[in-house]
């Protein structure tokens, strides 16, 4: 017999709360998906588990698996040398000369993102060429899976293209802030990524999913980690668009 613990707390438009039951839910559904539970349980633990990479070669790794397993697409950023675009290699030697490293993830530190996710535009401006792009969301990830499994902390909330488009529900229904425009045919769509996907924009960004953990407390006397709130978001929004097309709908 199905019980209510299998299924989702839902809003008055039929989408999730950030409760802490659909987090766990969301978390025995990742866990047991085996499309997503490897990369994450096994390739990010085994390599970062309780050691912080110190080495320029493990960097690279990190750097490299990342931009694999997220489609953050560093490998087609760059200069090309014999065939092949180096966005991986630059990225990660602009973050091995990033001094302290180890401290400043550890404190949760924003200056950081500024300077991996423009890794590529410096090395095109070092060469004379055009801007290449600013890999904020690489630079976000990078920072929380290495603070999360290297250091056991979560400093750092993602940026990327499924929680940029759906956050701006859950800021209206939970902060009454607009975060939104409503284009010429009706449709409503987030401005995230207009507001905060610039250079020197994270701790604004940050401080936005901030305030809707705090009403998230305050509502449901439950306060989830950045890393939950992510993974809530992404895996119940992710694929083909309808859900999140369906949740802005309701904002107009």
């Amino acid at each position: 017999m199905a019980t209510q613990q299998y299924y989702f707390d839902m809003d008055a438009n039929g989408f999730p709360l950030l409760t802490e039951h659909n987090i766990e839910f969301i978390k025995a559904l990742v866990k047991n998906d085996p499309g997503y539970r490897q990369p994450i349980d096994k390739d990010y633990k085994i390599i970062l588990s309780n050691h912080f990479p110190n080495e320029d070669k493990e960097i690279l790794n990190i750097v490299k698996l990342i931009d694999k397993v997220d489609s953050t697409h560093l490998a087609s950023e760059g200069s090309k040398f014999k065939g092949n675009n180096m966005g991986r290699e630059i990225t990660a030697e602009a973050i091995c000369q990033i001094t302290d490293l180890k401290d400043k993830i550890n404190n949760g530190d924003t200056g950081i993102i500024d300077i991996i996710a423009n890794a590529v535009n410096e090395e095109h401006k070092r060469q004379g060429k055009e801007s290449g792009k600013y890999n904020f969301s690489f630079a976000t990830k990078f920072c929380a899976y290495v603070s999360l499994y290297a250091l056991n902390k979560d400093n750092y909330c993602i940026y990327d293209k499924v929680v940029s488009e759906i956050l701006p529900y859950y800021l209206y229904t939970y902060l009454g802030e607009k975060h939104y425009r409503i284009k010429r045919d009706g449709t409503a769509v987030s401005t995230i990524s207009e507001e905060f996907k610039k250079d020197s924009q994270y701790v604004k960004y940050r401080q936005l999913v901030d305030k809707l953990i705090e009403s998230v407390y305050n509502k449901h006397n439950y306060r989830p980690s950045y890393k939950e709130i992510d993974g809530l978001l992404w895996y119940y929004f992710k694929g083909e668009n309808s859900r999140i097309v369906k949740a802005m709908e309701t904002l107009k």
